[in-house]
């Protein structure tokens, strides 16, 4: 049951701190530093200027604008068009819906565990570093972020219905075609959110009618931006160009639209430039761009970039998804792509708020595995692995915040077993010797 005092005292806590944070990025004129948002932000301005439909040559089928998936940049038309050229408006969107994401959070945990882990849940995400970071930018990260865990959200109460509500089941098509219009990459999603209205007790074909009715209206939301796409490009393209070199698989494309490369190699340093770099003779990859100063120092030391095997590819994006610290430099993507060592400061934050929590999230695991918690552990499990999965097959360039939209799953788990551990060591301590198996009985209380 929700507590609505706390829940609003901490959700103002929360909303104030991201608006101060918003106008701290303004104030410091943060946009200067932006890459793809400035892309994102031309899109917006052909799109105010030619409407959603407008001519793309074959030259211009390689710009970053083909890449984007629309939401973003129609966002950002939109704040042209009612606030002018201003980022501040949308810094500020981002910190609205930065607050409301806690309180989904909170949703999500309190339909599992009680009040008091609910809360506390929402406290770490109110702090949480990696839902503040991005709200001085115009780019899809808090979006994607908030999109997963509003789906999440639907589909657990859509998992519950004991008859069909449209609302719901609408709510939850629309929330997932709005998050892979955010990011293509989460198109692949609709399996697993079509498979998760399987879960539950409820007649096998009660859930078939929800699952065609929730792909019913997925496909119903898809289908503008795919006729679009069609009039475009004259192709069937699937949110944007970046989807074709996964659909070219079973869709004939015209040759100009596979030309987006999943293993990047742009800024790379090659096998032969390695002794240039050491010697001193090499200073800037292929395309001009300034090799880091701190690169080079690496490779002299003898941190020598070299050919990923499968295993070393696999495990590096692994471990760019999941690293909780990074005290050492390294490579990642085919073995040739330089990523420097964390600072200090991105140690500790990383580390404290996220890091800490997961030998918490392994406890919380074997707890609902002992108490037979299958929904708990095929929800926050399944988008554990699915999240892990794709990136291992299908991203090569993983960085960490792409694990961002499941966090609060991190959060809320990490609470739930942190909660079971420090109850288990209260207990111990006062009555000195306990079975191990007596923290299932102290866990049934938190």
């Amino acid at each position: 049951m929700i507590n609505k005092k706390s829940t609003l005292f901490v959700f103002g806590f929360t909303l104030l701190l991201r608006l101060v944070v918003s106008i701290y990025f303004y104030n410091i004129e943060i946009w200067n530093t932006f890459a793809d948002d400035n892309s994102k932000s031309k899109y917006a301005d052909r799109i105010i200027e030619n409407g959603y439909v407008f001519e793309v040559s074959n030259y211009e089928i390689t710009s970053k604008e083909t890449l984007f998936a629309p939401f973003i940049p129609s966002l950002i038309a939109l704040n042209k068009l009612v606030f002018g050229d201003n980022w501040l408006s949308l810094f500020l969107v981002n910190a609205l819906i930065g607050a409301v994401l806690c309180i989904i959070i909170y949703l999500i945990s309190s339909t599992f565990f009680n009040h008091k882990i609910s809360i506390l849940a929402m406290i770490w995400a109110a702090i949480y570093p990696n839902y503040i970071r991005y709200i001085g930018s115009a780019g899809s990260e808090p979006w994607i972020v908030f999109f997963f865990a509003l789906t999440f959200l639907f589909a657990i109460k859509c998992i519950e219905l004991k008859k069909i509500r449209y609302i719901l089941i609408i709510g939850y098509a629309l929330s997932l075609a709005l998050l892979f219009h955010t990011d293509e990459r989460y198109l692949i999603y609709s399996f697993l959110f079509t498979m998760v209205l399987f879960v539950g007790s409820h007649p096998i074909m009660f859930k078939l009618k929800k699952a065609v009715l929730f792909g019913f209206f997925v496909i119903f939301f898809s289908t503008p931006w795919l006729i679009r796409n069609y009039i475009v490009y004259d192709d069937i393209v699937v949110i944007s160009c970046r989807t074709t070199n996964l659909t070219k698989h079973f869709i004939d494309h015209r040759e100009e639209l596979l030309f987006y490369d999943h293993t990047p190699n742009r800024s790379y340093l090659s096998p032969s430039q390695i002794d240039s770099v050491r010697n001193g003779n090499l200073t800037t990859f292929t395309n001009g761009k300034q090799i880091y100063p701190v690169q080079i120092e690496a490779m002299k030391k003898g941190n020598i970039p070299h050919s990923f095997t499968l295993s070393e590819k696999i495990f590096s994006r692994m471990y760019f998804l999941w690293v909780p610290f990074k005290f050492h430099d390294n490579y990642r993507i085919t073995g040739y792509a330089f990523n420097p060592a964390w600072s200090l400061k991105h140690n500790l934050m990383t580390g404290i708020s996220y890091g800490l929590l997961l030998p918490f999230v392994f406890i919380a695991f074997v707890i609902l595995l002992r108490k037979r918690k299958w929904k708990e552990v095929i929800l926050f499990g399944g988008v554990m692995f699915y999240q892990s999965f794709i990136h291992i097959a299908f991203i090569p360039y993983t960085r960490d915040r792409y694990r961002h939209p499941i966090d609060f799953a991190v959060i809320i788990l990490g609470i739930y077993g942190m909660l079971i551990a420090f109850n288990f060591i209260k207990t111990k301590y006062y009555r000195k010797k306990i079975p191990f198996k007596k923290m299932e009985e102290i866990s049934a209380k938190t």
